[in-house]
């Protein structure tokens, strides 16, 4: 039976909870993936890695993408409103992708998209269904 990304992540992450030198840990996985030819996996394991460490920490996992530099103060009050919209156990995963304009949040299930192509949507949406009317002066 071939191991999925995600059991590869759960190992991983288990292997660091168990206070073990994270570098030696990093190196015998890659070493492990190489032996076992699965070094093609790495994307996908690194992908599962932040939802297996969310769940061994009883945590949703919140992922923002966004496309500039966000400061420490920005951090904090996107993860504030996050966690006034999905409860107090939440881990924040921030991945910056430049073609995103804006923060677009998605978790458990749902996404909160404050892009500027999530806003042209919702404009769009509205028109076709005749709910926005602009007042021409």
């Amino acid at each position: 039976m071939k191991a999925t990304p995600q059991s590869y992540a759960r190992v991983l992450v288990e292997a660091l909870e168990e206070k073990h030198d994270a570098s030696k840990v990093a190196k015998s996985f890659w070493k492990f993936l190489l032996k076992n030819k699965n070094s093609n996996q790495l994307p996908l394991i690194l992908s599962a890695l932040d939802e297996e460490y969310a769940k061994s920490q009883n945590k949703k996992l919140i992922r923002v993408f966004y496309s500039r530099n966000l400061s420490e103060e920005k951090r904090s009050e996107i993860h504030q409103k996050l966690v006034s919209r999905f409860g107090p156990n939440i881990s924040t995963f921030y991945i910056e992708k430049p073609n995103v304009t804006g923060i677009i949040a998605q978790g458990n299930g749902k996404e909160i998209n404050l892009s500027l192509e999530g806003n042209i949507n919702k404009l769009k949406q509205a028109l076709a269904r005749g709910e926005y009317v602009a007042e021409i002066n």
